[in-house]
């Protein structure tokens, strides 16, 4: 029984020596520079997904780096406020339609951004729960409210998700498909 053992061994030594040679060390540059470039992109460039059909692009690289936010991006941020539908730490990706200094207000259910209006807020979520209004008044500094397209979209127009903090930005998109 320990010979046979023994003899396994050998020969899964053996087989991982020529996989490693042939496969690795032959060709360590491409491995290393592959490696490194994904390392890299990963800390300047991450991808977003609208997995819910809240924004008519699905797809983007996102920017990591600070960049001035402004009204019109497409940015993503990590979603921080508990809640029936998201787990924490989740990112969204939504459009930028506030920024700091503009005046949300509400009309019945009706939002508006500077007397321009956006969009209806539904009453009831698809669970069948009565869904808040957002806030409203003048967006503060390093706030902003962000959009989807989608009418079930968990957006700034409802209490849920408010104005979202300059520190849950992740970054801004460069390029959506």
């Amino acid at each position: 029984m320990t010979a046979i053992n023994v003899w396994a061994l050998r020969n899964v030594w053996t087989f991982s020596r020529h996989v490693w040679s042939v496969g690795f060390v032959r060709h360590k540059w491409r491995w290393i520079v592959a490696i490194a470039t994904f390392g890299l992109l990963q800390h300047f460039f991450a991808v977003g997904f609208a997995f819910d059909r809240s924004l008519p692009d699905r797809l983007a690289i996102i920017a990591k780096w600070p960049a001035q936010i402004q009204r019109g991006d497409y940015v993503e941020w990590t979603w921080n406020r508990g809640g029936p539908f998201i787990h924490d730490g989740w990112h969204m990706f939504k459009i930028v339609k506030g920024i700091a200094g503009d005046v949300v207000s509400w009309q019945g259910r009706n939002v508006f951004i500077n007397g321009e209006f956006l969009d209806v807020a539904k009453t009831l979520a698809r669970t069948g729960a009565p869904v808040e209004l957002g806030p409203s008044g003048v967006i503060p500094p390093g706030k902003y409210f962000v959009y989807g397209t989608n009418e079930d979209s968990l957006d700034s127009r409802y209490a849920l998700t408010g104005w979202v903090d300059e520190s849950q930005i992740v970054g801004r998109a460069i390029w959506r498909y």
